[in-house]
């Protein structure tokens, strides 16, 4: 009897420990597919560093993706839709995928121009909400409407602040966040 206790006891000990190894803290991880060559590599780099060097509770991915252009078929349904925000949301989803769906996802569009900024249920449990969404969306979407009016370089580095700015915003709102059930 007194072996079947401590056989019980090791075995509820063993699965509180796993229970909260799962829910280590992490650094997180930066992603990008920068298809329309918006951000310098430095830019990345540093973006990769500021996440990597930071402690998330189970880690968190921020993702950034950039395009050129709508797809053809995701630009003949928002041509011909009345919504355009919710088709672009719509196409949005469909390309945040696996480690892309994991934390905060940024689709930016050159053609139309568009920025859709989603959190998946996760980021939402650990407090990241619309306003949030709307402010990584805003940090992307002025500088990309200053950077047109700039040449060469000047453009690259204005987008390349609005990305660290953007990562630097992320962190500070789900720096040290648990994932909540």
């Amino acid at each position: 009897m007194k072996l079947l206790a401590t056989t019980v006891a090791l075995v509820a000990g063993l699965g509180a420990f796993v229970g909260t190894a799962g829910a280590a803290d992490k650094p997180g991880l930066f992603l990008a597919s920068d298809d329309a060559s918006l951000f310098s590599a430095e830019a990345k780099k540093q973006a990769e560093r500021k996440m990597s060097g930071t402690k998330f509770g189970s880690g968190l991915n921020f993702n950034v993706s950039t395009v050129q252009e709508l797809p053809a078929a995701w630009k003949k349904k928002y041509d011909d839709a009345t919504d355009k925000g919710k088709v672009m949301r719509d196409w949005a989803k469909s390309v945040a995928t696996k480690d892309k769906a994991k934390g905060p996802f940024v689709l930016i569009c050159m053609k139309p121009g568009y920025t859709v900024v989603l959190a998946d249920e996760e980021t939402v449990n650990r407090g990241f909400t619309r306003e949030a969404e709307g402010a990584v969306q805003k940090i992307f979407d002025t500088a990309l409407r200053e950077a047109a009016k700039l040449n060469g370089d000047e453009k690259t580095k204005h987008r390349d602040a609005a990305l660290l700015k953007a990562t630097d915003y992320i962190v500070s709102e789900l720096k040290g966040t648990r994932v909540r059930p």
